[in-house]
């Protein structure tokens, strides 16, 4: 018998994404139609793509496939050349790029190396399938495997193809998926209609995959039309409390061996359930085996933002982060295996064992996935093909944020890193509380400073305040934000072009003049002293603030933006502030961090997110 590992996909509805991240065109004319791919004589397809690539080394170290086979429909007759592709090195420091995306080609030749394996043809009218073996036991090093189509009849296509294995799965996995949602239904819905198309064309996942969705707007309604999904509401504790109540429903059942963890506001291609599944169900030890999605932007469909991530105390390291994923050479970089502290909640598998070693944390939102990924034990395995698309978290701004990222970053390290004391978190709310001063964000340093304060009461404090107003509280604290329209009505011009730093940065000047705080009115530009100076909202660096007034920061694809001016007795009374609590987190931290490792197990406790959710008083679900 055979298995399928998973299918060879051509597009995937509703992204804007580049073929050449499903096949690559090498030669002659071959175009996309219909669903399949239609070939003129001559031409050559190539499946060495971020979606249709075959993971060998990954498959060789998590999974005991053994036999494999691809299998074909085609109309016509092809060749077809089987080749393996291998990173050259094993990268300790991996590739890097800059902090833009940059779709220029990478030298291949630099980073990997091609093998011809062999070369066979096949004939087909359509409606039958031809098989081809695949030996990767003999295979070494990391990199994937993939196949070319050149087409040898006048016309022909690629109806659809699959991965197989040869001999029988040594796992059943029955996959739970928890979604978590707050007033997001056009996308929970999308989501659900992937779904519910893909088990109604895919009869073998149909008992493997159950959706939970935990509604913590009430917003939702009914499921009904989705037979495989269960509606339930939730009070509003963020989305650590959507996620812990879905993991609790999920365990409670007793039906399943793993839950997936994705986020209300991502598009999904089904193949990635696919290959979820096809991993647990081969997997050498399944109880040691997390499976962790890449993110890609909506915006810039074939951009990963991340792959998996390293907490390193100060911040994230997010890996492979802005890959060309259309590029065959990024490609072959993704598939070398990083070691992950964790991996975000948009798409992340684990066994249902881990809950064993508690729920979520209560962080309302904002690195709960990052301590959930430290207590797991085994790896956290990327794999092409296994992704999401997300909005740019960049082109939104709240300020609010800023308080749970640097609370709950403090409490991570608190519980994770006890190599870092006092003084590293002093110099970490130093640098944080700089950024909000060279972004003239004022209101913001105060939920810093909140943010500090509140992890120096403890863990009764997450345990004690209402969430939902001090989350209510938080947003009134922070910096107004205003439409473009508004704006405009405000007298504020946001149709002229972005402000743009001049090409020399003038670096000691900056640092000396505290981003030119301590330069007199005088020497500014006049006119945009008057007008203000228009910047982006985000993805914006110091300079960009240097010798600005008046500064109306406005992001054109959200329509969003909030005006600042600089305010140079802002430098003392925050300095103060900033050296009060440097003095208080000196003192202080080591007792907090004791509190918080001491109450860990009763933070993550069945009994206190039961007691948080107040599921011992009010019944909240819908069937």
């Amino acid at each position: 018998m055979t298995e399928k590992l998973f299918s060879i996909t051509l597009y995937t509805e509703g992204v804007s994404a580049p073929s050449n991240m499903y096949y690559r065109v090498c030669e002659g004319d071959a175009w996309f139609n219909d669903g399949r791919i239609a070939f003129k004589k001559g031409a050559s397809v190539c499946f060495d793509t971020f979606f249709n690539c075959f993971s060998f080394s990954k498959y060789k170290a998590y999974t005991d496939v053994k036999g494999l086979e691809v299998e074909l429909e085609v109309e016509g007759e092809f060749q077809v050349d089987v080749c393996v592709r291998r990173l050259k090195a094993h990268f300790e420091k991996k590739y890097k790029l800059g902090d833009s995306f940059d779709e220029t080609p990478l030298d291949f030749d630099k980073y990997a190396t091609d093998e011809f394996l062999y070369s066979t043809k096949v004939k087909g009218d359509g409606k039958t399938s031809s098989t081809l073996p695949l030996d990767i036991e003999r295979l070494e090093g990391d990199g994937l495997i993939y196949f070319t189509l050149t087409c040898s009849s006048e016309k022909g296509a690629l109806i659809g193809g699959r991965y197989n294995a040869k001999t029988e799965p040594i796992n059943e996995p029955k996959i739970a998926i928890g979604i978590c949602t707050y007033k997001r239904e056009t996308f929970v819905l999308s989501t659900l209609a992937r779904i519910k198309k893909f088990l109604e064309d895919n009869a073998e996942y149909k008992d493997a995959f159950r959706v939970f969705v935990v509604d913590n707007g009430k917003t939702l309604g009914s499921l009904d039309e989705f037979n495989f999904a269960r509606l339930i509401e939730n009070k509003n504790l963020g989305g650590s409390g959507g996620f812990a109540r879905a993991i609790m429903e999920i365990k409670k059942s007793g039906e399943f061996s793993h839950f997936l963890l994705m986020d209300d506001d991502i598009v999904l291609n089904p193949v990635a359930l696919e290959k979820v599944y096809g991993l647990i169900a081969y997997a050498s030890d399944v109880n040691k085996l997390a499976i962790g999605g890449g993110m890609m932007f909506l915006e810039k469909a074939n951009c990963q933002y991340e792959f998996g991530g390293r907490w390193a105390g100060l911040n994230l390291e997010l890996f492979n982060r802005n890959y060309n994923l259309s590029d065959k050479t990024f490609v072959a970089l993704n598939e070398w295996q990083n070691t992950a502290d964790y991996n975000a909640w948009y798409f992340a598998c684990m066994p249902i064992s881990i809950t064993e070693k508690g729920l979520p944390l209560p962080l309302f939102i904002k690195c709960d996935d990052v301590d959930y990924g430290f207590r797991w034990e085994g790896d956290f395995l990327t794999m092409n093909g296994i992704s999401v698309w997300h909005e740019d978290f960049d082109l939104k701004y709240s300020g609010e944020l800023e308080y749970y990222l640097k609370r709950n970053e403090v409490i991570i390290n608190a519980l994770w890193r006890s190599d870092l004391g006092g003084f590293f978190h002093a110099k970490k709310l130093i640098r944080a509380i700089a950024a909000q001063i060279v972004s003239q964000r004022y209101e913001v340093c105060d939920l810093v400073f909140k943010a500090f304060n509140d992890f120096l009461k403890g863990p009764d404090f997450l345990l004690s305040t209402n969430a939902e107003a001090l989350h209510a509280e938080l947003r009134k604290m922070a910096p107004e934000q205003y439409s473009g329209k508004q704006l405009q009505a405000m007298g504020y011009d946001v149709d002229r072009e972005y402000w743009q730093a001049p090409k020399k940065d003038k670096t000691i000047r900056r640092v000396l003049t505290l981003n030119g705080y301590l330069i007199p009115n005088c020497f500014y530009d006049k006119d945009e002293v008057k007008r203000g100076r228009l910047i982006r909202l985000t993805r914006v660096k110091p300079r960009y603030y240097y010798k600005s007034v008046l500064t109306i920061q406005y992001n054109r694809e959200v329509d969003k933006g909030l005006v600042t001016e600089q305010k140079r007795g802002k430098l003392f009374t925050v300095g103060f502030k900033l050296l009060g609590m440097c003095i208080k987190i000196l003192f202080k931290y080591k007792k907090a961090r004791k509190q918080f490792q001491v109450k860990r197990e009763e933070l993550t406790s069945w009994a206190t997110w039961e007691r948080l959710l107040e599921l011992d008083s009010s019944n909240n679900e819908k069937e």
